[in-house]
């Protein structure tokens, strides 16, 4: 009876492994199990001559993964701020647009005049130019601008002393272009591995690394128990993580999906009143 005890007591260690498929873990959380997993490794199970051969492998895919995670924040902040930059250049736009149609109906004909021949130009180029994609933009935004500068034009903006709101257009597209210089001098530097591809190598060694310490945990509890109670430990914190993640992305897509319902019941609600 007491042979059987110790035989069932040894087979639980390592069961946490069956218990999350890492597969599903996000590039943060495998990266946290897999430093976790290092500490382990290099500091309960260095007398193993495969862990040995394994564990470079994984510090390599450790740095990589965080400097892409990183990279990838950045890569977010730049691009919030150039969608900011982009919004401010399309505001400065048009306000320079609808300046000159109010003076299209002002009582000074000289002004009317002169607003008329800025709107034609606005018009010529496009008038809804802030809808182009972002090259196309900055190349219709840096024709305007050109064409204001010419003697036909410039005094035109003088008459309605529009001077202002083309400084405006002006250093809101060089701060555009600023950003975007720097996004585009970012992602140049970027080479070697991507981040799925790091994320997938990484799971390529932890999988079978992680069957071969449960197998060995079995033929030599002795050995890896130990080390497979830390391990246990280091996969239990990142379920938890995992699983609140996914947790909250379910209560999200239920609450779009009860706020898509209720919208759907107001159109038709409204539908039948009318």
């Amino acid at each position: 009876m007491s042979n059987r005890n110790t035989k069932n007591n040894t087979n639980t260690k390592g069961n946490k492994m069956s218990k999350l498929s890492i597969s599903l873990l996000n590039a943060e959380e495998c990266l946290a199990l897999n430093e976790r997993l290092l500490n382990v490794l290099q500091s309960d199970l260095k007398q193993d001559t495969v862990v040995n051969k394994v564990v470079p492998h994984l510090i390599d895919l450790s740095t990589n993964l965080s400097n892409l995670l990183s990279r990838a924040g950045n890569t977010s902040d730049i691009t919030d701020q150039l969608a900011e930059k982009n919004k401010i250049r399309d505001d400065a736009f048009i306000s320079f647009r609808d300046y000159c149609v109010v003076f299209t109906h002002v009582t000074v004909p000289k002004q009317v005049a002169a607003a008329e021949k800025l709107v034609a130009l606005v018009r010529r180029i496009d008038w809804r130019l802030y809808a182009q994609g972002y090259t196309e933009q900055t190349s219709s935004q840096k024709s305007l601008l050109k064409a204001l500068a010419e003697p036909e034009y410039a005094e035109a903006v003088t008459t309605i002393k529009a001077t202002n709101w083309i400084n405006y257009m002006k250093t809101s597209n060089d701060d555009f272009e600023r950003v975007l210089a720097l996004k585009n001098e970012f992602m140049a530097r970027k080479k070697g591995l991507t981040l799925v591809e790091c994320r997938r190598k990484m799971l390529t060694y932890m999988k079978p690394l992680l069957g071969y310490l449960k197998l060995m945990n079995t033929i030599d509890p002795d050995s890896y128990k130990d080390a497979m109670a830390l391990i246990d430990e280091a996969i239990e914190y990142v379920s938890t993580i995992a699983k609140s993640r996914q947790t909250r992305k379910e209560h999200q897509q239920v609450e779009e999906e009860d706020s898509s319902k209720t919208t759907v019941s107001e159109d038709t609600s409204t539908r039948s009143v009318a």
